[in-house]
């Protein structure tokens, strides 16, 4: 099947790489940091989000004023994913795809993360060296949901 394709792109959180449980661990403790209500169905729509985009939304919704900026709050969030993601991320099934691949054809991760996050997280997953190129938020104008990310990836 894999002679079908000239490249993979793959998506990580969720996708490449089971960090559910991190993410939850890092946005209870800031939201509840920054005193910003958490809302369990609205996080899960946000999923994949960058978390800049994920807490100007929530301020926004809430009518919340906190006297951090968003980009200090993502600061803290992502300290916490720093911090904790030991302990709370592997990688998925896709591991197996990806091993498979390696070396055969181009591949390369799409992320609402940024590219340290995600190389951080790769690399607890010892996934790190399977990939040509990560595409971070930050190297997007329109990070995702917005198609950009893929894009640069292909």
């Amino acid at each position: 099947m894999l002679d079908q394709f000239e490249a993979i792109i793959f998506d990580m959180d969720g996708t490449l790489v089971d960090s559910g449980r991190l993410h939850e661990i890092a946005w209870v403790n800031t939201l509840d940091a920054f005193g910003i209500p958490l809302d369990r169905p609205l996080m899960r729509s946000l999923c994949g989000v960058p978390t800049l985009q994920t807490l100007e939304l929530l301020l926004k919704k809430f009518k919340h004023t906190v006297t951090a900026s968003a980009e200090e709050m993502t600061l803290y969030k992502e300290a916490i994913v720093k911090e904790k993601a030991r302990d709370h991320v592997k990688p998925t099934r896709l591991l197996e795809l990806a091993l498979a691949s390696h070396g055969r054809m181009p591949m390369s991760v799409g992320t609402g993360a940024t590219g340290e996050e995600a190389a951080n997280l790769l690399r607890y997953c010892k996934m790190d060296s399977l990939f040509d190129h990560v595409v971070g938020a930050e190297r997007v104008a329109k990070p995702k949901p917005a198609p950009d990310t893929f894009l640069l990836c292909a």
